[in-house]
């Protein structure tokens, strides 16, 4: 393969997955709602890294015949290299990864006819403070877990105290997921 379809192969098989896979990787992490994003997220994950080696492969071809043609070794060298800067940004999206597995993303909404304040979420390491949620709001809020346990929640509501769990069982590398919790009037 020589000449332009191999440069445009080769660069679109690096590019595409890795452009794909940020979109998906960066909806998922703004909008909580959207739930088969992660799986989706996984799916491009499995299908980018066959089709980049593919290219990477398939631009070593194109540059070992082009030897002797200075301009098609310049442009498979451009390719190559943006291929492999993909790397780098393979292993950030897994560590990435692996930070989330630590994490806990609670949504808290308000749905009754009351503020809710001074709520304290604690219990699997880092504690995660907010003022008060005005009613008929929500607010997200991340906990990134330090230890194994349950994840409560302490607040005020109509000048009553009180505590709740959040999530069941769940520690570092057991995370990562999204829990919604709703207040109502008692």
């Amino acid at each position: 393969m020589r000449g332009k379809p191999c440069y445009i192969i080769s660069l679109l098989s690096g590019l595409i997955p890795m452009i794909l896979g940020t979109i998906i990787f960066w909806f998922w992490f703004y909008y909580p709602k959207l739930d088969k994003l992660e799986l989706w997220g996984i799916r491009t994950i499995y299908i980018s890294i066959p089709i980049c080696v593919i290219g990477l492969f398939l631009i070593i071809i194109c540059r070992s015949k082009n030897r002797g043609d200075f301009q098609s070794k310049r442009k498979t060298t451009i390719v190559m290299l943006i291929l492999i800067g993909n790397i780098p940004l393979a292993i950030f999206y897994v560590w990435f990864a692996f930070y989330i597995m630590d994490t806990e993303r609670i949504t808290i909404n308000n749905n009754s006819e009351s503020d809710v304040k001074n709520i304290l979420i604690f219990g699997t390491g880092e504690k995660n403070i907010i003022d008060k949620i005005e009613k008929g709001k929500s607010i997200t809020t991340w906990v990134h877990m330090t230890k194994d346990g349950s994840i409560k929640m302490k607040y005020e509501q109509n000048e009553k105290i009180d505590t709740t769990y959040l999530t069941g069982y769940t520690g570092p590398l057991l995370g990562g997921n999204k829990s919604e919790y709703n207040f109502t009037e008692k």
